[in-house]
């Protein structure tokens, strides 16, 4: 007989529960041994591309999903008209531009992404990070409107390489790594900054060209911030913004009207309109309001517009804008290129995040990164600004019901196409345009809420990030940030073992 220990052995070999008597392991050995074999197991089939294209349906899509597609298409296209215009106004450049060079690099990112409901374009963080990168207001001053232009489209390009890289050594998954802590703390000084940019031209007509000459009507508010250093600037922007909310008096009141009627239309567009209506629809309706009520009381004559489409821009193919760059500025890009990246490119990562987290679409980190690169490659050739991840326009892609990235191609040839009709956005006040920005950060800056979250050194890793992003600048306060998140990280960390020795 065998010992107790080496029959339980035999039996958890056999698979019967070695904790019963021996008799019964026994005969439970028994029937194991006079019991017919179990039936082969068919070999599965090979995993052939054939057979996983069989499996997942058909590659070519159904006319169903064209149409959902093309329908959702035509709607992010809309939505997107006013806020194109904006956002490349807030980067410092002509808004139109917005529209007439955009559709190229929104076609390729839908060409080569692999989340279906994943929008690019400009966004109000891709436009501030242009304008404090670059250091736009000095640079034109020094230099002229051509050639920060010529740099911003050199930027873009920089940017789309540095992308390429970081993709190819596999660092799309590092974004993910960012504290959300900084992370917070960055997106409130940047809409801090925005709010900061487009107040000016949200109530006073011409916008922050006449800002110098007013403020100086109070002497004292000019003294100190001229009497700030140059590394302390985001102070005096912060000081700006303080004169002019705290000044209605010098407000022109027509622009002002157009501007502060705008940020309040969409900040309670939700019991105004209908339910129905998709997301980012009451951006749409408020510049059709503005664009007719700008006719009817001939605010052109008065205050600033968009004005009519230069006609170089009038063409449906898209030209090349790499003659005279200034390539010896590529340099000292790389660095802001790399900070750029990364921080846009969190942006895409919260955004892939959350459609995997509610409606389980898988995506690649390194391919949106690297599909990121390339639009931006494609952006800067076509003169066009920085491109980066959309939420608001994802939303409106997914509450679409679109069913591929095809719809991020369709939005790409309808800007495009609608190149040749744009005068109708002519008339379009530019303190809209500075509304509709505001009306995306204000509640972010006056009610911080993702900040108050955070208790211990998560807050002060948050605000640190914050108010340096505000005082110094973005770029700036996001490496701040990260550093001071890795010297905590290190101290508690080194804290906690030596006590756990």
């Amino acid at each position: 007989a065998l010992p107790r220990r080496e029959l339980q052995a035999l039996a958890k070999a056999h698979g019967i529960p070695a904790n019963q008597k021996s008799a019964v392991i026994v005969e439970a050995l028994r029937e194991k041994e006079t019991s017919p074999p179990p039936p082969p197991t068919p070999e599965a089939p090979v995993a052939t591309p054939a057979v996983q294209a069989e499996a997942k349906g058909s590659a070519w899509p159904t006319l169903g999903e064209l149409a959902q597609d093309l329908q959702a298409g035509i709607t992010v296209t809309i939505v997107s008209i006013p806020t194109s215009v904006a956002y490349a106004d807030l980067a410092g450049l002509y808004g139109i531009n917005g529209l007439t060079r955009i559709g190229p690099a929104l076609f390729v990112h839908g060409l080569l992404s692999g989340v279906k409901w994943l929008a690019t374009g400009m966004t109000s963080l891709t436009a501030i990070s242009v304008v404090t990168d670059l250091n736009s207001e000095a640079f034109k001053a020094e230099h002229g409107f051509a050639a920060y232009e010529k740099l911003v489209f050199l930027y873009a390009l920089v940017i789309g390489v540095v992308s390429l890289v970081m993709a190819a050594l596999q660092l799309g998954s590092l974004a993910k790594k960012i504290p959300k802590p900084v992370m917070s703390g960055f997106k409130w000084g940047a809409a801090f900054i925005i709010l900061a940019s487009q107040s000016p031209g949200c109530v006073f007509n011409h916008g922050k060209n006449v800002l110098p000459q007013l403020m100086k009507q109070t002497p004292m508010w000019l003294t100190v911030s001229n009497s700030l250093p140059s590394l302390f600037s985001g102070v005096k922007n912060v000081m700006k913004l303080a004169w002019i909310w705290t000044h209605p008096q010098f407000w022109t009141p027509m622009t002002a009207l157009f501007g502060l009627s705008t940020v309040f239309f969409i900040l309670n567009a939700g019991k105004i309109l209908p339910k129905a209506l998709a997301r980012g629809g009451e951006v749409l309706v408020v510049c059709i309001i503005a664009t007719l009520a700008s006719l009817y009381l001939g605010y052109s004559d008065q205050g600033d517009v968009i004005g009519e489409v230069p006609s170089d821009n009038v063409s449906l193919i898209p030209r090349l804008y790499l003659d005279d760059l200034p390539w010896a500025e590529a340099s000292r890009l790389i660095m802001p290129a790399i900070i750029f990246s990364a921080v846009d490119f969190s942006a895409t990562v919260a955004i892939c995040a959350t459609f995997e987290q509610e409606n389980g679409v898988e995506w690649n980190p390194n391919r949106e990164l690297a599909v990121q690169g390339v639009a931006n490659l494609v952006a800067g050739a076509t003169g066009c600004q920085p491109v980066g991840g959309s939420l608001s326009r994802s939303l409106v892609t997914r509450l679409a019901n679109a069913a591929s990235s095809r719809v991020a191609m369709i939005n790409g040839i309808g800007m495009m196409v609608m190149i040749p009709i744009l005068w109708i956005v002519a008339a379009t006040p530019k303190s809209v345009l500075a509304g509709i920005v505001m009306s995306q950060i204000v509640k972010t800056v006056l009610y911080p809420k993702n900040l108050l979250a955070f208790s211990g050194t998560d807050a002060i890793l948050a605000w640190g990030t914050g108010i340096t992003t505000i005082v110094v600048s973005p770029s700036v306060g996001i490496c701040a940030g990260c550093a001071l998140a890795l010297a905590v990280r290190l101290t508690f960390g080194a804290a906690k073992a030596t006590k756990a020795d």
